[in-house]
């Protein structure tokens, strides 16, 4: 096998399996690395206090939210003098011991914190030039970016199995 899947409640370790690979040749099982699923939920924070500051943070705020919805997420950058690219994990297949195949989602689901109603933000200002209430921009953003996920073709690759947006409001008593 190149692969042995281990499953307890609903949580995979994947034992990868290659006697070429740099740690697995040297290791007499030929274990080249062990991958543990550690979470079944991911926050991507629009909070002002954590993320987005100020118009240029909630921006890039709401770009990477796209790419996360749009699952085209994707960054350069340098390790060991050498640029990799990391980019967002497709689902996996395998299969079992009696030959029924098995598909683990790439990702874990994704929840949407925005900001609470209070907090203003001058990314989008009024008729009269004053910031707008930062809680009703992200609740619009953030719905209208879901289009994306919402409408993808391939069910396999939508962030939510059932279909739906999953918004996080906090700050709301």
């Amino acid at each position: 096998p190149t692969s042995l899947l281990l499953c307890n409640h609903d949580l995979h370790i994947d034992i990868i399996i290659n006697r070429e690979h740099p740690i697995g040749r040297d290791d007499p099982a030929g274990i080249a690395d062990v991958e543990v699923e550690s979470a079944v939920t991911t926050i991507m924070d629009c909070e002002d206090s954590v993320a987005a500051v100020d118009a240029e943070d909630k921006v890039e705020t709401y770009r990477n939210l796209l790419g996360l919805l749009r699952g085209d997420l994707a960054c350069d950058m340098v390790k060991g003098g050498q640029t990799i690219t990391r980019s967002l994990n497709k689902n996996r297949d395998y299969m079992t011991a009696s030959g029924a195949p098995v598909t683990l989602r790439g990702l874990s689901l994704m929840l949407i914190r925005n900001v609470g109603h209070l907090m203003t933000n001058p990314a989008i200002l009024d008729a009269d030039g004053n910031e707008i209430p930062e809680g009703i921009m992200d609740a619009l953003m953030t719905g209208l970016l879901a289009w994306h996920d919402l409408n993808k073709a391939d069910a396999a690759a939508k962030n939510s199995p059932a279909g739906s947006v999953y918004i996080v409001k906090p700050k709301m008593h």
